[in-house]
């Protein structure tokens, strides 16, 4: 190829290059041209837009939704602003300042409040989307411009939407039914006879109903902050606990007991941090169809604030979800039964499950009464350095026996003497006979004296008395003989040390 076929090629080229150029400059022109053109005298805010509303949002004072699930008045309110735990401790910190006129100004926020019904409690992330959806509302497609037959788009008996603006200006949306292929709502300002598309997503918050706006949150406490908890089945006390210290339960019905570590604790993280499904009714006058005329549980909770009790009826849908109310509300919600695992546990996986159990340190001396004999267990511990514990059997210093593993026996035997767990609860029983085995341990703070009697029931459980008082646990006969139980460990400790005294 020469030079001037070359030249003339890229000649060409160039010009054709210049015309797409040209082409997408003018389209470009053309298409920002009508960004701002009208469509029936409506501002458009792209190709695809009309708008119906641009309105101030933070001059919107009041919000009415009236639809399928009743009329609900939204006003907007200024709050004092709830303290954090950092605003507390910053108050604390100032409380000398305060009488010199250094104190904190109080500091309020706007929160949405609900007039209509009376004491509804509001999702306020909720009224927020709303609020901005109704705003700013754009239309996909103006259907109709005088609109006679309103009927066809359901805008003859239309949801609607009003608020209200700083200057006493209303503002109402009507909302129809969904359009045939389902992606919009049909629309009209209330007063004018233009009918209008709107997407899915913003005719749905503007024909928000009772169960969308309800804030589902059910508690205002934390676990940490409930100190009673309590549950009935059919109208009768299951168990009723009392927080009697940092994680510490006490059992205070049917019976006085400690309550097993962690175990109210692991039911009050996972119950107080559920929500509701949802709202099924706002003030039912049938109960009976929830199955909450006699409700088959009872949830009661106790904190600072005050008492509360859930009341569980039937279950809306098997195995996963069950109708509720509070016991002073006929409110009636859904709960998922997840969260509520705990309602049919036996007693037992509640109660603390040992006959008796102490620390080794709190403890002098122990004498136990088995087999007909008596065995005396003397224990010096020392605080500082538990490797100068010193512990005598009958006199005999075992200390410094030790199994293969470098174990001292002693502490296994003395484990197996606190180890005998409850097998079941025999509540209101009346232990007769004298006891086959007793523990007795002597302790260096009150209770000094802790006598633990075991008198049989029958052929496989001992009744556990404690201090001349029935426990209402029963154990198992065969406890005592297991490998780690007190007869074995026992055995082991004695020939252990009676081995280490023959290689002397």
């Amino acid at each position: 190829m020469d030079k001037e076929e070359t030249f003339m090629k890229l000649y060409r080229n160039a010009i054709i290059l210049t015309l797409v150029l040209a082409i997408l400059v003018g389209a470009y022109v053309f298409l920002r041209s009508r960004e701002n053109a009208g469509n029936d005298g409506n501002i458009q805010t792209d190709s695809n837009t009309i708008s119906i509303l641009e309105l101030e949002k933070d001059k919107i004072t009041e919000i009415t939704l009236e639809n399928e699930s009743g009329r609900m008045v939204f006003v907007k309110t200024l709050v004092e602003k709830e303290k954090t735990e950092e605003d507390k401790e910053d108050e604390d910190d100032k409380e000398d300042k305060d009488d010199a006129g250094d104190k904190k100004e109080v500091e309020y926020e706007e929160v949405w409040v609900a007039s209509e019904p009376e004491g509804m409690k509001i999702n306020q992330s909720k009224i927020g989307s709303i609020t901005y959806a109704v705003s700013s509302l754009d239309a996909t497609k103006l259907i109709e411009e005088n609109a006679s037959d309103l009927a066809q788009y359901g805008l003859d008996k239309p949801a609607t939407i009003s608020v209200k603006l700083e200057n006493n200006e209303v503002k109402t949306v009507e909302i129809g039914n969904r359009t045939p292929s389902d992606s919009g709502y049909y629309v009209k300002l209330k007063g004018e006879s233009k009918v209008y598309v709107i997407s899915s997503y913003d005719g749905g918050l503007l024909r928000s109903k009772y169960n969308d706006v309800r804030d589902k949150t059910l508690f205002t406490e934390t676990a940490d902050d409930i100190t009673e908890f309590s549950l009935e089945r059919g109208g009768k006390t299951a168990f009723k606990t009392k927080k009697t210290g940092e994680n510490e339960w006490k059992l205070t019905e049917p019976i006085e007991a400690s309550v097993k570590s962690g175990s109210i604790e692991t039911i009050l993280q996972s119950f107080m941090g559920t929500n509701a499904s949802e709202f099924v009714e706002r003030d039912a006058s049938d109960l009976s169809k929830y199955g909450l005329d006699s409700p088959k549980y009872a949830i009661g909770l106790g904190s600072s604030k005050g008492t509360t009790t859930i009341l569980l009826g039937n279950e809306k849908t098997k195995g996963s979800e069950i109708y509720a109310k509070f016991a002073d509300s006929n409110e009636v919600f859904v709960l998922y039964e997840s969260a509520l695992n705990f309602i049919d546990k036996p007693l037992k996986e509640v109660v603390d499950v040992f006959a008796y159990i102490t620390n080794i340190s709190d403890v002098e001396k122990i004498v136990v009464e088995m087999d007909g004999q008596t065995v005396v267990s003397e224990i010096k511990t020392d605080p500082e350095d538990s490797d100068n514990d010193k512990f005598y059997v009958n006199g005999r210093d075992v200390s410094d026996v030790r199994d293969s593993s470098d174990s001292q026996l002693f502490r296994k035997y003395y484990q197996g003497l606190i180890g005998i767990t409850m097998s079941e609860l025999d509540i209101g029983a009346v232990p007769q006979g004298e006891p086959e085995i007793t523990f007795t341990y002597y302790r260096k703070e009150d209770p000094k004296e802790v006598k633990v009697e075991f008198i049989p029931r029958d052929d496989i459980y001992y009744y556990v008395v404690r201090n001349g008082q029935y426990t209402n646990i029963i154990v198992a006969k065969d406890k005592f003989d297991a490998p780690d139980g007190p007869r074995q460990t026992y055995k082991n400790l004695m020939e252990a040390a009676d081995k280490a005294k023959d290689a002397e």
